[in-house]
C-alpha cells in the first residue's frame, strides 16, 4: 500500500494547526462538516479528510504546517 506525506501549509489569512484542531475536536458533533472543512480548506480526498477529521491519523504541528502520512 502506498503512503502520501501531506504538509498543509498555512497562508496569509489561515493558520492550519487551529483549522485542523477545530476540524478534530468538532468532528464527535458534526463530522460532516468536519470533513467538509478539511476537504474544502486543503483539497484533500474524503478518506484521508475523514480519518484526519476523526483523529485516525496523526499529525505533528512544524513551524506553521501540519503534517501527516496517509
Amino acid at each position: 500500500m502506498k503512503t502520501n506525506t501531506y504538509t498543509l501549509k498555512s497562508g496569509p489569512w489561515i493558520y492550519t494547526p487551529s483549522m485542523v484542531q477545530l476540524a478534530v475536536s468538532q468532528f464527535p458533533y458534526d463530522p460532516k462538516w468536519s470533513i467538509k472543512l478539511l476537504r474544502e480548506g486543503f483539497d484533500l480526498p474524503l478518506k484521508i479528510a475523514k480519518a484526519l477529521a476523526s483523529g485516525a491519523i496523526p499529525y505533528v504541528v512544524q513551524d506553521e504546517s501540519v503534517i501527516f502520512t496517509a
